[in-house]
């Protein structure tokens, strides 16, 4: 667990925003010259990282094989040309993967090879890793609906879910809900573009557009007052537990949590059991706060500081852990 703490506008969202990019597990998002350093688009930007990635995330099995690096503890290392890794490496296979923002304005996602060569990271990889992402100023409902990639997708593992589904969506005649004026507009049209050699037979049927999914609009409902509701539409703190809930089910070793300001919309009881839920977690979870309660519950976490000016680095928690103790202490009492 990494904690990443600072003054407000340093960067912080910047951080996740970056991480869940190179991990999106889909190809459809679009970026502008704003996401470019000074808004100048003729410059590329450049997000890398060095990532323990296991078999089940079929790294080795994409069209080109990923050839792995291997750490030292600070610098991943190409092995030698027999093969060999330096004597003073560990040996622990790790992977350098990056997404580039070209001038085009397009993203390409890249795995770097040993050879300074660069094959294609692909979506298939990047949604077994599993990322889990929760921001503090959107509704962080992706993880409850049946979108590509989310914690409910992997949960259900079902890839021909979404085709019976629209199967029987496309099978409902809504044509038959029309009120009379309604058919009679739909029968005039149908006539002026048979006339006019254009497609007939018209009828209302239910239509998705290009990047959009049946399976966006499926998500799980919950009881309440004998009421069932999208989990969506209940409070933030809520949505945040039930997604964590959801990925923990899917619990997968290379899975990576982000989560923005981690204390909106939790009471302290409830932000402390959140916490708890993910200490138990494999992978990685990076997470923002500016609470003292946060801070004092993610013990074993790692303390990173962000400054004004974009540096960040780590907080020994040998020089921290009387601060530590005296906000938990505080907290209890």
């Amino acid at each position: 667990m990494n904690v990443i703490l600072g003054g407000g506008d340093v960067g912080k969202t910047t951080v996740l925003e970056a991480i869940a990019l190179l991990l999106s597990p889909s190809n459809t998002t679009v970026i502008s010259e704003a996401d470019y350093w000074a808004r100048d688009s003729a410059q590329e930007f450049l997000i890398e990282a060095v990532m323990t990635l296991p078999d089940a995330t079929g790294i080795g099995s994409q069209n080109t094989f990923a050839w792995p690096w291997a750490w030292n503890g600070q610098d991943a290392l190409a092995p030698s040309a027999d093969g060999d890794v330096d004597p003073s490496s560990p040996g622990e296979p790790v992977y350098r993967v990056r997404v580039r923002g070209t001038t085009e304005l397009e993203l390409a996602w890249e795995v770097v090879q040993p050879n300074d060569e660069f094959d294609h990271f692909s979506t298939a990889v990047r949604r077994r890793i599993g990322l889990v992402r929760m921001s503090a100023d959107e509704r962080n409902d992706r993880d409850l609906r049946l979108v590509y990639g989310s914690a409910l997708d992997r949960l259900l593992a079902d890839n021909a879910l979404r085709a019976r589904i629209g199967k029987q969506v496309s099978d409902l005649d809504l044509h038959k809900t029309l009120n009379e004026k309604g058919k009679e507009a739909i029968g005039a049209l149908d006539t002026r573009m048979t006339d006019a050699a254009l497609p007939g037979e018209l009828k209302l049927g239910l239509t998705t557009s290009q990047g959009l999914s049946i399976g966006a609009l499926i998500g799980l409902l919950a009881t309440k007052n004998g009421v069932a509701l999208p989990l969506s539409s209940w409070g933030a703190g809520t949505r945040r537990m039930a997604a964590l809930e959801i990925a923990s089910s899917t619990d997968k070793e290379a899975s990576v949590t982000l989560i923005d300001e981690i204390e909106r919309g939790l009471e302290p009881y409830r932000l402390r059991k959140l916490i708890n839920i993910l200490a138990k977690q494999q992978g990685q979870i990076f997470l923002t706060t500016h609470s003292p309660v946060a801070i004092s519950c993610a013990k074993d976490a790692h303390l990173w500081y962000l400054d004004s000016l974009g540096a960040i680095g780590s907080l020994p928690k040998d020089k921290i852990g009387r601060k530590r103790c005296f906000l938990h202490t505080t907290e209890e009492a």
